[in-house]
Formats: C-alpha cells, structure tokens, sequence
C-alpha cells in the first residue's frame, strides 16, 4: 500500500490510460456473454450439470454416453472457454450468466 499522495505526473498518467481499461474491461464482458454461443448444444448440456455438481460418472450415465466421451467434450469445452478446470468453468459461466442478465 501506498503511504504517499500520487503525484501530479502520476494522476495525468492513470487519466490518460483509463479509457483503454475500461475499452479492455468492456472486451473482456463481451467475451464471457459469448460464452455460451462458442459451445455446441452437447456441450451447453453438460456445462450446466457440472454447474449443477454432476461427476462425469454421473454426467455420461444421464447423458448415455461413454466416459470418455464426457471427458472428451470437457476437453473442447476447457479448450474454448480457455479455462484449465471445472471450478473456473463454473465460476466463468455463472459471471457470463450474471453480466448477460445485467445487460438485459
């Protein structure tokens, strides 16, 4: 933490690179309400029951299909999503869920 008043060069500079931050904010919303238009039909399915807490066990038996076939569409879904587990993709989907209901 800062116990020093930013100088005078200091604020004309933060001035200066806000309206980039908040284009990069911006971009970066438009990305997560995107979310669900990358992923196919199959895979919106089982994004929703992992949110919901469903093992992939679980996942292919309601589903009918393999396990590794769910492991396969939660590879492509992480690839697209450009998250590395379950827990950011539930946390991403819910923010995209979140934004997308504040933009309505």
């Amino acid at each position: 933490m800062r116990d020093i008043p930013f100088s005078s060069e200091e604020r004309l500079r933060a001035q200066a690179v806000q309206p980039l931050l908040g284009l990069a904010i911006h971009d970066s919303l438009q990305e997560d309400n995107n979310l669900t238009s990358i992923l196919t039909a199959k895979e919106r399915e089982i994004v929703g029951m992992v949110c919901e807490g469903a093992s992939n066990k679980l996942i292919a038996r309601q589903l009918n299909i393999s396990l590794s076939t769910v492991k396969t569409h939660l590879r492509n879904i992480f690839a697209k999503t450009e998250v590395i587990n379950r827990t950011e993709l539930v946390s991403r989907t819910r923010m995209s869920s979140v934004q997308h209901s504040l933009n309505m």
